[in-house]
C-alpha cells in the first residue's frame, strides 16, 4: 500500500467518527491487510485478525461516493478440536478457575467462571456494550485448532464474537478479545498483569480520606464496576459504584514499580429521569 492510497484511505475513514481516527495505521495494529483494487477503482482490503482466532472481513472503500462498507466477520478453515483435545482444553480452563477480562466498553474488567469449562461461558454476560445487553441471547459455540492453540468463538445473536484461545502444548490460558472493526481495548489479563496489580492494590492502595482499594482486585470487580487501560509506563484505574450513585476513586499504578498516584476522588449522582 502506497502512501497516496494510505492518505486517501484515511481521508475517507476519517470521517467515520473518532474510532477511525488512526485510519490505515489503526486497522495494521490487530490485522493482516492485503489491498486491492475493484473495476470501480473502489479500495478493497482483506483483513485477517492476527490474533490465533484469525477472524477476516472486506472492507470496500470507494472514493467516488467517499463512503466505506464491510462484510460480517468470517470463521477460519481450521479442523474442529476432536475429543481428546476438546477434553485437555477444558482441563486448562477448570485449572485456571476464572478468566479475567478487560472488555471494550470503557476497559471495564469482567472475571468469567471456567469451573463448567468452555461451554460454560457462553451462559455468562459477553455483551457490554448495547443498552439491551442485559437481555437473553442464543450463543453459538465453536471449537477449532490452529495449531499449538484450542480456539473457542462464542457468537452472540446479533452481536459480535467474543473468543479465547489455550495454548494446548503449555497447557494455559493465552488470550481472549473480541472481534470488532477497528479493534478495541479488550483483551485478556493474563496472570502475571492480575497478580502485579493485586498485589501492589493491596500493598499501595490507601489513600486515606480518598478511599481505599487494598481489598484487592477480585473484591474491587464484584463490588464495583472497576475499569483498567494502560499507557506505555502506567496502568489507568477507575472504581465506580455500580449504580451510578456514591463514592468513585480514579488513579495510576506505574507498570515497573507498583506505586500509585495520581489519586481523585468524588460523589457521583445517576442522572435524574425526565
Amino acid at each position: 500500500m502506497n502512501n497516496s492510497d494510505r492518505q486517501k484511505i484515511d481521508d475517507i475513514l476519517s470521517n467515520y467518527g473518532s474510532a477511525w481516527s488512526d485510519g490505515v495505521a489503526g486497522l495494521e495494529k490487530d490485522f493482516d491487510l492485503v489491498l486491492s483494487r475493484s473495476l470501480f477503482k473502489d479500495y478493497i482490503i482483506d483483513i485477517t485478525s492476527r490474533s490465533p482466532a484469525k477472524m477476516s472481513a472486506k472492507l470496500t472503500i470507494s472514493p467516488k461516493s467517499w463512503s466505506f462498507k464491510m462484510t460480517d466477520f468470517s470463521f477460519p478453515d481450521y479442523p474442529a478440536l476432536d475429543d481428546i483435545q476438546l477434553k485437555n482444553l477444558d482441563e486448562i480452563l477448570m485449572n485456571e478457575k476464572t478468566m479475567w477480562v478487560i472488555t471494550d466498553l470503557n476497559s471495564r474488567v469482567v472475571s468469567y467462571d471456567l469451573s463448567k469449562g468452555y461451554s460454560g461461558v457462553a451462559f455468562q454476560k459477553l455483551i457490554f456494550y448495547s443498552s439491551d445487553e442485559d437481555v437473553k441471547r442464543d450463543v453459538a459455540i465453536m471449537a477449532l485448532y490452529n495449531a499449538p492453540y484450542g480456539v473457542v468463538y462464542y457468537k452472540p445473536e446479533g452481536s459480535n464474537t467474543f473468543v479465547l484461545w489455550v495454548d494446548l502444548e503449555k497447557s494455559e490460558l493465552s488470550g481472549a478479545h473480541w472481534i470488532d472493526l477497528p479493534m478495541g481495548s479488550g483483551r485478556l489479563i493474563n496472570r502475571e498483569m492480575f497478580a502485579f496489580i493485586d498485589r501492589n492494590l493491596k500493598k499501595n492502595g490507601s489513600f486515606g480520606v480518598y478511599g481505599d482499594v487494598t481489598m484487592g482486585l477480585a473484591s474491587l470487580e464484584e463490588n464495583f464496576e472497576l475499569s483498567i487501560s494502560d499507557s506505555a509506563t502506567h496502568y489507568r484505574i477507575a472504581v465506580t459504584p455500580f449504580d451510578g450513585h456514591g463514592h468513585f476513586l480514579r488513579f495510576q499504578m506505574d507498570k515497573l514499580t507498583g506505586d500509585i498516584d495520581e489519586p481523585m476522588a468524588g460523589h457521583m449522582e445517576p442522572n435524574p429521569f425526565p
